[in-house]
C-alpha cells in the first residue's frame, strides 16, 4: 500500500512540475513612466545658482548651470591672483552655486572638476562644500573629487575659488563641474 501511495505522490508531482514548467510561454508587462527632462534646478540633482554673483554663476537659455567668468565684460582671470566666487567665513555666508537631493532617498554624491585641457601645475580650482548649517564637508581641488550625503531635499553650497599664481596669461582653466549621486 505504501508503494502505491508513494508511487501516485511522485506522479502527482512530476505532473505538477510539468505543468507548473509550461505555465506559459511569453508575458508582457506595461509600467506607466514618467521622464521628462529638465533645467538644472528642477533636476532630480538640482543645481542653481547661487546668491553670490549672478553674472559669473546663473543658469543659462539651455537651462543648464554656467561659470563664466567671460560672462561679463571681462575676458577672463587676472593672472597672479586670487578669486573666490562665495564666502562662507562671514555671518551671512555667500556661495556660487548649490547641489540639492530632490530625490526620496539620501544620496552620496561626489563633485568634481576635470580641466578641458592639461591641468596646470598647482592648485587652481577649488570647489569648497558647506552643510545646510554652514559646516564644512569637503573641497575639490582641480582634479580630485571631494563626496557627501545628502537626505531628501536636503542642499549643499559650493564656494568656488580660483588662484592663477604662477601662471601666464595664456593659461586655459576651463573645464566641466560633475555632480554623481
Amino acid at each position: 500500500m505504501r508503494l502505491k501511495i508513494a508511487a501516485l505522490a511522485l506522479g502527482i508531482v512530476v505532473i505538477a512540475s510539468a505543468v507548473g514548467a509550461s505555465a506559459f510561454t511569453t508575458a508582457s508587462v506595461d509600467r506607466t513612466s514618467t521622464m521628462d527632462v529638465v533645467a538644472d534646478d528642477a533636476g532630480l540633482i538640482a543645481l542653481s545658482p547661487g546668491n553670490a554673483s549672478t553674472d559669473l554663476v546663473r543658469t543659462g537659455s539651455n537651462g543648464q548651470l554656467t561659470i563664466d567668468f567671460t560672462n561679463s565684460a571681462a575676458s577672463g582671470v587676472n593672472g597672479d591672483s586670487t578669486f573666490s566666487i562665495g564666502d562662507n567665513t562671514t555671518s551671512s555666508p555667500t556661495y556660487a552655486f548649490n547641489v540639492t537631493n530632490n530625490g526620496a532617498a539620501s544620496h552620496s554624491f561626489e563633485l568634481g572638476y576635470a580641466f578641458d585641457n592639461t591641468d596646470p601645475s598647482g592648485d587652481n580650482v577649488e570647489l569648497a562644500v558647506y552643510n545646510s548649517t554652514g559646516g564644512y564637508v569637503g573641497t575639490a581641488v582641480d582634479t580630485t573629487s571631494t563626496t557627501f550625503t545628502a537626505d531628501p531635499d536636503e542642499t549643499h553650497y559650493v564656494v568656488v575659488s580660483v588662484d592663477t599664481t604662477g601662471l601666464n596669461n595664456s593659461t586655459d582653466l576651463s573645464g566641466t563641474v560633475t555632480v554623481n549621486a
